[in-house]
C-alpha cells in the first residue's frame, strides 16, 4: 500500500531539482548579462564640486515665483534662500510670500473675486462662477 510513496518523493524531488536549477541559471544569467554601470553615473548623482550661484539654480528662481509684481523673480527667490538658509521664523516666511502686491496673493484674489471659465472635454459642465458646476 505504501509502495508508490518512494515512485512519488522521487517525482517531486526531480521537480524540485529541476526548479531549483532553472533558478541557478536565471541568476547566473542575469548576474552575467547584466548592464555595467555608467562611469559618468558617479559625477552624475554626486553633487557638484561648488555650489551654484543663485542665477543658475532652478530652486530660487521657484522661490521667487512669489515675487511681488514688478520686480525680480530671481532677486526675490535670492532673498527667501537666504532667508530659509538662516532659519528665519516660518511665520515671517510666509509674510513675504503673501506680500499686498505678489503673485500669489493676486492669484488668490483674483480667484475669489472673479469667476473662472473651466473647459473641459465634457460639453456638459461649465464652471461660470465659485458655485457648484452646471449641467
Amino acid at each position: 500500500m505504501l509502495r508508490f510513496l518512494r515512485p512519488l518523493g522521487r517525482f517531486a524531488a526531480y521537480i524540485f531539482a529541476g526548479v531549483l536549477v532553472i533558478a541557478l541559471i536565471w541568476f547566473a544569467a542575469n548576474r552575467l548579462f547584466d548592464e555595467k554601470p555608467d562611469p559618468l553615473r558617479v559625477a552624475f548623482v554626486s553633487p557638484p564640486e561648488e555650489p551654484l550661484s543663485d542665477d543658475q539654480n532652478i530652486a530660487v528662481g521657484i522661490l521667487g515665483l512669489g515675487a511681488p509684481r514688478g520686480t525680480d523673480f530671481l532677486k526675490f527667490g535670492a532673498h527667501m534662500k537666504d532667508l530659509y538658509d538662516r532659519r528665519v521664523p516660518s511665520a515671517e516666511i510666509q509674510r513675504s510670500f503673501t506680500a499686498p502686491m505678489s503673485c500669489a496673493s493676486a492669484l488668490r484674489t483674483m480667484k475669489s473675486t472673479a469667476g473662472w471659465t473651466l473647459r473641459t472635454t465634457d460639453p456638459r459642465v461649465v464652471y461660470r462662477s465659485n458655485a457648484h458646476p452646471k449641467y
